[in-house]
């Protein structure tokens, strides 16, 4: 039944093509199947989740980033650097772990 699920989750995601509902779907996924704290996926699962929300923030393709006046792109570099500082600060000040702050900071900066 697991892989059932697991095997319409997958459809989903690819049927619906957006990186957003993939990440969504998985994570809906591991927290259904309440896998065991040894397994594999739970080990790897931040980096991947990283990795994940780095490719979804960096979905600007270059043409269209050339094609951008020049003028946005200091206030996009602006908006993503005053982000990350901030929620780094408010990290700190809420007393959260640094790598989850990092995460947190680097998702919301690229991701909006």
């Amino acid at each position: 039944m697991f892989y059932i699920f697991a095997v319409i989750l997958l459809s989903i995601a690819l049927w619906s093509g957006h990186a957003a509902v993939a990440l969504v779907l998985g994570i809906s996924l591991t927290y259904i199947a309440n896998f065991p704290s040894g397994f594999i996926t739970k080990k790897i699962g931040s980096k991947l989740l990283q990795t994940g929300i780095v490719f979804l923030g960096g979905s600007i393709s270059l043409p269209t980033l050339v094609e951008l006046n020049g003028t946005y792109v200091p206030w996009i570099s602006l908006f993503v650097v005053i982000t990350f500082l901030a929620v780094m600060f408010l990290g700190t000040l809420l007393g959260v772990e640094k790598k989850q702050a990092y995460l947190l900071a680097s998702g919301t900066a690229i991701c909006g």
